[in-house]
């Protein structure tokens, strides 16, 4: 039996920070930590979180209905709550407080069909103290501060929610910049400065789609480190608690 107690409001901010449109997920314990942590991966990007966690029994829980999950802790006063399930397709169990609620499980998780595959990628790109992608260079790294991206999520308020987003990473200016949407539409540029940039001398440039912008809603407060090369990988990261992979590839606005 797996088993986990998380602060409820933190709880909701893990979940919720994998994206609006997410249906369902699985958590993890994390090995000799009191954390859980979750991951999901499409083709156009990984993202890994954790939350903390207390009396932990290690193993798998599956969520199948997440927004009815979050809607129910949502609906709930007290601090703490805690899940429970013997394992996945079996039965879910949730309480909080003087509330429960029981839901059925399936063992296909839709959110996790890409995540094996990503993850033996990242073990090797790890390995490599993220120096490459596969067989592409990662020749430019630093830090931002994550505050300095607020305004790249309102991209896509601003420009319309299907742009082209265009990241241009400047070494020797110590600056990243996001620029999103076309001339005949109308166009945004933000300009992010680097700490401890390091790089070739010419920038490099990678291609995103609209997910960009809402992506970097994810991200944890403080400084965060970057890695990226010319046509490739955003990465994103920040010690052990959070990974985000942003995969470049061209995609044409309506």
């Amino acid at each position: 039996m797996t088993q986990f107690t998380a602060n409820r409001k933190k709880f909701i901010a893990f979940l919720t920070c994998f994206g609006k449109e997410l249906q369902d997920i699985e958590l993890r314990a994390v090995p000799d930590k009191d954390e859980v942590e979750a991951a999901v991966g499409t083709i156009t990007f990984y993202l890994r979180a954790r939350v903390p966690a207390q009396n932990i029994e290690k193993g798998k829980i599956v969520i199948n209905d997440l927004p009815k999950v979050l809607l129910f802790l949502k609906g709930c006063k007290d601090d703490n709550c805690t899940l429970l399930q013997e394992s996945a397709g079996k039965t879910l169990f949730i309480s909080c407080g003087n509330s429960k609620i029981h839901l059925p499980s399936s063992s296909y998780i839709r959110s996790q069909r890409e995540v094996p595959l990503i993850e033996k990628i990242i073990k090797k790109s790890e390995e490599n103290m993220w120096t490459s992608w596969i067989s592409f260079p990662l020749e430019y790294s630093g830090s931002v501060n994550s505050a300095e991206l607020k305004a790249v999520q309102q991209m896509a308020k601003v420009i319309g929610d299907k742009l082209s987003c265009k990241m241009d990473f400047y070494a020797t200016e110590s600056e990243i910049l996001f620029r999103a949407g076309k001339s005949v539409k109308g166009q945004m540029f933000v300009k992010v400065p680097i700490i401890d940039a390091k790089g070739p001398p010419n920038y490099c440039t990678s291609t995103f789609g609209y997910w960009l912008p809402s992506l970097m809603d994810s991200l944890p407060a403080g400084e965060i480190d970057v890695h990226t090369g010319a046509d490739t990988v955003l990465v994103m990261k920040k010690d052990d608690s959070f990974l985000l992979v942003v995969i470049d590839q061209d995609y044409e606005e309506d």
